[in-house]
């Protein structure tokens, strides 16, 4: 074994044991597919495929659970088990990727990427909500958050938003959406001087 792989393999237990930087792994474990013959790389099928969906890069995990030979797919309860929340999350089934994590007693290895992958997703879908939405049911919302009714009416209006206890809907205030607005028009901004600026050249 290389010495780049051992240090590659070091930097990754450090990562899982620290339980921080894990932005890094995808990077890391790829240079290890390279690196390492199959049968010593499966011990990172777990890291990378969690890795690759806390970045939300559901491609390259679709592709990667696609290089997994099927007899360790089938073999694999907990990788069939992270591979149940890639897909609900490919197919937007959103209510179903907080099931699927809820689903299965992780490893210690993997709970903590697990747990970073739910935040992620939540404040994703959050944003999500608040660009998609005028007035949204408290029902869907939770749903689409994976938390509870009461959860979601209490962390929506810290954050702006304004509860209709009357027909029991959320919705973003007009200081929220401006700024989204504001924010999108800024980054759209920014592209067309970049485009100009590469006409230019």
């Amino acid at each position: 074994m290389s010495t780049d792989v051992s240090t590659l393999e070091f930097d990754v237990e450090q990562i899982i044991n620290n339980r921080t930087n894990f932005n890094a792994l995808p990077a890391i474990c790829q240079r290890l597919e390279l690196e390492l013959p199959p049968a010593d790389f499966q011990k990172y099928y777990h890291i990378f495929l969690l890795s690759l969906l806390l970045e939300n890069n559901l491609n390259d995990a679709r592709f990667l659970w696609k290089r997994i030979p099927p007899a360790i797919k089938s073999a694999d309860g907990e990788l069939q088990a992270i591979w149940a929340i890639g897909q609900s999350m490919w197919k937007k089934a959103y209510a179903d990727v907080y099931i699927a994590a809820q689903a299965f007693s992780w490893s210690a290895a993997n709970a903590p990427i697990v747990t970073s992958i739910i935040e992620n997703y939540r404040k994703h879908m959050f944003q999500v909500l608040s660009k998609a939405y005028t007035t949204i049911s408290v029902a869907d919302a939770a749903a689409c958050l994976g938390i509870s009714p009461s959860t979601t009416v209490q962390e929506c209006v810290q954050a702006g938003w304004t509860f209709d206890s009357i027909t029991n809907t959320l919705a973003p205030t007009k200081e929220v959406i401006s700024k989204m607005q504001k924010t999108g028009q800024e980054q759209l901004q920014q592209l067309t001087d970049y485009i100009v600026h590469l006409e230019r050249k």
